[in-house]
């Protein structure tokens, strides 16, 4: 991506009013997640805006025990169960405005989840 026309001037032009907007995305099924992270990349693309990713962060595996109610036998039954969830980080070069358009598509998915953080440039750098 090249900014060779970004003005220096004492008022910032729309460019430099950008922020690195930082998308995470996790969910337990991959192909929903997968699907959510190319919405966000096609919207986003669709708008002219730069983006990098998607970063894969390592699952994340949640092992979980509980007890159900006990039988008519006076048994009481544990059940173990192991929640898998898979994450992507999406960078997108835009303003905070921008953020309900680029999520459009992927927000009425329940099974996804979407945190949005605005990550300064110089720490990636």
């Amino acid at each position: 991506m090249r900014f060779e026309n970004l003005s220096l001037s004492s008022e910032p032009t729309e460019k430099q009013q950008f922020q690195n907007i930082r998308f995470s995305i996790s969910s337990t099924s991959l192909k929903l997640l997968d699907k959510g992270v190319a919405t966000i990349i096609r919207n986003a693309k669709g708008m002219n805006l730069g983006v990098w990713g998607p970063y894969i962060l390592p699952t994340e595996v949640l092992n979980m025990e509980y007890r159900l109610a006990p039988s008519p036998k006076g048994i009481n039954l544990v059940r173990n169960v192991e929640v898998v969830y898979h994450w992507r980080v999406v960078d997108v070069l835009g303003s905070s405005e921008m953020v309900e358009q680029i999520k459009a598509g992927v927000i009425g998915n329940h099974h996804v989840s979407i945190d949005v953080e605005v990550v300064d440039l110089a720490v990636l750098m």
